[in-house]
């Protein structure tokens, strides 16, 4: 086990690929929030078109400027909650404009939005339109879809999928 040690650094370095998450319960609003290790960033625009970009680190839960915005998160397995206290409410705001925010529930992207997954589903596609099993590939299309078009196309965009 001894000789494994010189190891854990750099498994503890490792860390997974950026995860998105976006709104999917407000169809006038569109927003982004994406994790990467303890790092976040999270931008919203408001159906006037008011915009908010706040990015930093998240430790135990909490991600706070240093200069009174302090935003709470909460984790569950489909989703991300951010909360901000009444306190640093005003803090928070000096990265909103007018009437936009970014303390909402925001949802992670199907996995059939990702970008390697839409490649192999659109090979997939291809090989058997190429066949002439047509109804096979309309079907290979369809699930591949289904999942993405239920994100309102503001996200998908956001997100930098279409």
């Amino acid at each position: 086990m001894k000789p494994l040690i010189f190891l854990l650094p750099a498994v503890l370095s490792l860390h997974a690929a950026a995860q998105n998450y976006v709104i999917a319960d407000d169809r006038l609003s569109s927003g982004v929030l994406t994790l990467e290790g303890s790092s976040f960033s999270v931008s919203t625009v408001n159906p006037n078109g008011n915009v908010c970009d706040y990015e930093g680190i998240v430790r135990n839960r909490i991600a706070s400027d240093g200069e009174g915005c302090v935003v709470h998160f909460s984790f569950k397995r489909d989703s991300v909650r951010l909360d901000i206290p009444e306190p640093a409410r005003e803090a928070c705001q000096s990265y909103c404009g007018h009437n936009a925010f970014f303390d909402r529930v925001y949802y992670k992207m199907p996995t059939a939005c990702a970008s390697k997954y839409a490649e192999a589903a659109e090979r997939r596609f291809q090989a058997a339109y190429r066949d002439k099993r047509f109804r096979e590939a309309a079907n290979l299309k369809r699930q591949y879809l289904k999942p993405v078009w239920q994100i309102p196309l503001s996200d998908r965009l956001d997100a930098g999928f279409e």
